[in-house]
């Protein structure tokens, strides 16, 4: 039959924020034929990527190096499969349409399935729990959360397709339907210490759900980004929303989602990297460390492609200027001894590491731009905190030396500098050697990437 041409989404898109190119991980074959959702973990030792296959409920665990590559961790060449309770004793049953996986703040997995492999033409979206350091090959799930009748029905493979763990500590803004008031989670008492966030591929839906330790659970959000359809979803910790990623069913366009306190989130649009085929990528995730000239990695994971399922790309380690252009930075002949002070920073700091600017309580809310001179360098965009602070990333290539720091406000007006010694990225960081991962400490930044149509 003739291809399917893709729907245009409503919401209105930019250009990608980061690099233009991708780079394909697994040149041989790793992966299997329905390769499906991604996620990111932090881990003491550095970084894990989750991934995971739907025709067949294995998942792969990956450590992830200091560049973005990966390598299956001790013991999971092979991965692991996930199975229904009511499989335990059947290892031959087809087993869970696991489309997403995702991984909460005490290292369980869950993945999330929209029916059974062993009943195709039924719509099945149920959440199931694992314990990755289980012996395989089978991991059979500790718990089981049916979601089916709270979701929309939909065709039978048209359910769920991503899940997204996010702690409650970084939902302050989330806008809870139950109370018509920003969410609380102390209304949810067996709910743990995050909400699960679900995609519906149909009509591209995103709901956050307590999954409650008692095996019920109850809906909290429910948000429509503006795609066609969403087939991944990733918290990201840099910029403290959560992407919504469409196939190729809409060219792989992704929404960024900042919860913000009201019913209404804010959605920004954009177009994939240049760099990335169109293709049906069904997995998206992002991680909170610099891979050099203070990028970061993203990663998408592609159904039906093998080799070449794994694709890494880049993001900004900071949010990007509100407009999406190269702003112009302040000049040199601004920066004189009267307009000194109206910021303050440490007398010293280290290139590689974050930077907290005190701007003051008095502009909280408002973003600012950050940049460093002597040659003049955007640091970043951010929205001021309520505290009065706005963080940002010093690059580890900065030179060690005398420098200075420029805010300004989105239309260019000076708010202040002040001076800065900067001295050379330690040795074994990142940026410097690319032998270990340097995490980005200090303040979430709570901007987002609010770039313009192109």
């Amino acid at each position: 039959c003739a291809p399917v041409e893709p729907e245009t989404p409503t919401l209105q898109l930019g250009v990608w924020p980061g690099g233009t190119a991708t780079t394909v991980l697994d040149p041989a074959p790793t992966f299997l034929e329905d390769s499906s959702g991604l996620d990111f973990q932090a881990t003491g030792g550095g970084g894990v990527l989750w991934a995971i296959d739907n025709g067949t409920g294995t998942l792969w665990k990956l450590d992830v190096r200091a560049d973005g590559t990966v390598a299956p961790a001790a013991g999971w060449a092979t991965g692991k499969r996930i199975r229904f309770q009511k499989d335990a004793g059947n290892p031959s049953a087809a087993g869970p349409d696991t489309e997403g996986v995702t991984v909460d703040g005490a290292g369980f997995v869950y993945a999330a399935s929209e029916r059974d492999n062993g009943a195709k033409a039924v719509n099945f979206n149920v959440v199931l729990k694992v314990d990755p350091n289980a012996a395989g090959p089978d991991l059979v799930a500790l718990q089981e959360w049916d979601l089916t009748a709270t979701l929309p029905a939909v065709g039978a493979n048209l359910g769920i397709e991503a899940v997204e763990w996010v702690a409650d500590a970084d939902l302050g803004g989330l806008w809870d339907v139950n109370t018509g008031a920003v969410y609380d989670p102390a209304r949810y008492p067996l709910h743990g210490d995050g909400l699960f966030f679900v995609a519906v591929e149909d009509r591209g839906r995103v709901f956050a759900v307590a999954l409650n330790s008692d095996g019920t659970h109850r809906l909290v959000a429910d948000v429509t980004p503006g795609l066609t359809g969403v087939m991944a979803l990733d918290y990201d910790a840099v910029l403290g929303a959560l992407w919504a990623v469409c196939d190729d069913g809409c060219s792989n366009a992704a929404a960024l989602i900042d919860f913000n306190g009201t019913a209404e989130p804010t959605v920004t649009g954009f177009r994939s990297p240049a760099g990335l085929p169109v293709a049906n990528h069904e997995g998206f995730a992002t991680a909170p460390f610099s891979i050099g000239n203070a990028v970061r990695p993203a990663w998408w994971f592609t159904d039906g492609v093998r080799p070449g399922s794994l694709r890494l790309g880049t993001l900004p380690g900071t949010v990007l200027p509100p407009t999406g252009d190269a702003p112009a930075p302040v000049a040199d002949a601004e920066l004189t001894d009267a307009a000194k002070g109206g910021i303050s920073v440490p007398s010293r700091i280290v290139a590689g590491e974050t930077l907290v600017v005190k701007i003051g309580a008095e502009r909280a809310g408002q973003t600012v731009r950050v940049w460093l001179h002597s040659t003049p360098t955007l640091l970043g965009s951010a929205v001021v905190a309520a505290n009065g602070t706005a963080t940002v990333l010093v690059p580890a290539s900065t030179p060690a030396g005398d420098h200075r720091i420029v805010v300004a406000n989105e239309a260019n007006v000076l708010i202040g500098w002040a001076p800065v010694r900067i001295a050379a990225a330690a040795s074994g960081s990142l940026e410097a050697t690319g032998s270990e991962i340097g995490w980005m400490g200090g303040a979430v930044i709570a901007a987002l990437l609010l770039l313009g149509a192109g």
